[in-house]
């Protein structure tokens, strides 16, 4: 099963490049894989396997076939015709209240979209990804689509809630460009989300990184 790649801060970002950038959602990696026989039958975190029982993830295998599944396997397909063998989408699963990788127990989570791998094709296009399936309420919101500058980097460092246009930032953004086995990914996060590591959580370098 496809495992997420580890994302890169901005220090060696492709400045000048264009790319999308998407809002950062603070909670934990899931994956799905779909398979032509078995339908989406895996689910994982980004280290392990796990199914409902799982006492922490469990509740996302119910949560993703009911609001997810099927029109992510629609719109795939649509895209990749019917013989495609397999893909895995990733997520991230998440409450009100989660924070560094930690839930409530009954804090009520969702789940938001934010990229698709395909058999022998890669990840799908940032721009195409948002063509599929920007329309859903569980995918990733769009914060910004242009060239990759300095000043845009800096302007999610110093941001807060509210201070991006349209957008409440949180921990940051994940911004993408290329495609396929070329699509290159960084990370830029909120100075003010470093300040509530630092305040709550003693290996916050774990969580900044």
């Amino acid at each position: 099963m496809n495992t997420y790649p580890s994302i890169p801060d901005s220090k060696k970002a492709p400045i000048g490049q264009r790319c999308v950038a998407f809002y950062k959602y603070d909670g934990s990696n899931m994956r799905w894989e779909w398979s032509k026989k078995r339908g989406f039958h895996k689910f994982g975190t980004r280290t392990r396997l796990f199914d409902e029982t799982d006492q922490v993830f469990g509740e996302g295998v119910p949560l993703f076939m009911d609001t997810m599944a099927q029109p992510i396997q629609e719109r795939v397909l649509d895209v990749y015709g019917s013989k495609l063998e397999r893909f895995t989408a990733f997520g991230e699963f998440l409450g009100k209240n989660s924070f560094a990788g930690s839930h409530i127990k009954d804090d009520e989570k969702y789940l938001k979209l934010f990229d698709v791998t395909v058999f022998k094709k890669g990840f799908i296009d940032p721009k195409l990804f948002v063509q599929m399936f920007g329309e859903f309420d569980f995918t990733a919101e769009e914060v910004y689509r242009g060239p990759l500058t300095e000043g845009f980097i800096n302007s999610v460092r110093n941001s807060g809630p509210g201070q991006l246009p349209g957008y409440d930032l949180n921990e940051g953004v994940i911004v993408k460009g290329g495609e396929g086995h070329k699509l290159w990914m960084t990370k830029i996060k909120t100075y003010a989300y470093l300040a509530k590591l630092k305040e709550s959580v003693d290996n916050w370098q774990n969580f900044w990184e």
